[in-house]
């Protein structure tokens, strides 16, 4: 039997291309190639996003317990700037800077959990600027340092931390001078002197000696928190 003229499969033998249904397998090999990478590719975003929530699910675990019980604790909770009765039973120990809005806002937390237990719970307070992040609050802080030696801590830190945080320092520095202490010389002297770039320095080395990462950093009692603990745990730890 002859091949016919116009049937085209001689041509296409002699050139050797294959038929019509032939020559679309390398298109779809492609196409299984692409949908296997494809599902290559989600499985392992699924992967990662799974691990981020298992990790992201036990930081806050980690947050509301203290895992480490930090050497020196003794001496983190006699120094400091203190707030509350000093014979507390329960002792606070936090790290702050007043330019850090997420310290700002922890304070609405402390403050509760004093107000709930007034005479059982102590806050010490260390400053700890973060320059590189916060230009000037260095200067805030050797600030509240002079302001309290006349002004008392207590009633300066609430003020400080319940101000726009916007405010410029030079105009935090004399609304302080203006409003808050009784001699504004011997403010202006203070903010330049050897003893108080000491004292704040101290501040700051009692935290980089406990290897703080986030702030405010918290320490309860004795126990270094991971992350600042949420209200319900911190109250939690001050209940007899």
């Amino acid at each position: 039997m002859g091949i016919p003229a116009d049937s085209g499969l001689f041509s296409r033998y002699l050139t050797g291309l294959p038929s019509g249904p032939m020559r679309r397998q390398p298109d779809e090999r492609l196409w299984r190639n692409l949908q296997l990478l494809c599902a290559i590719v989600l499985a392992a975003c699924a992967i990662y996003l799974c691990t981020k929530l298992i990790v992201a699910g036990r930081a806050p675990l980690a947050a509301e317990r203290g895992e480490t019980n930090p050497s020196g604790w003794g001496e983190l909770a006699s120094n400091g700037l203190a707030v509350g009765d000093p014979g507390a039973v329960h002792t606070v120990v936090v790290f702050t800077d007043y330019m850090c809005e997420f310290c700002r806002v922890y304070e609405g937390v402390l403050e509760n959990v004093r107000l709930h237990h007034t005479a059982d719970v102590k806050i010490i307070y260390y400053l700890f600027p973060l320059r590189t992040i916060h230009p000037g609050s260095e200067r805030i802080g050797l600030s509240v340092l002079c302001a309290a030696r006349q002004a008392g801590f207590e009633s300066l830190h609430y003020e400080l931390m319940r101000r726009d945080a916007g405010v410029p320092v030079e105009l935090m520095l004399d609304s302080l001078a203006r409003e808050v202490v009784s001699d504004p010389d011997q403010y202006y002297s203070c903010l330049d002197s050897r003893e108080s770039f000491s004292e704040l320095a101290e501040h700051m080395r009692l935290g980089m000696a406990h290897d703080l990462r986030l702030l405010p950093a918290v320490f309860v009692d004795g126990l270094q928190f991971p992350v600042a603990p949420s209200e319900q745990a911190l109250l939690d730890l001050v209940t007899d």
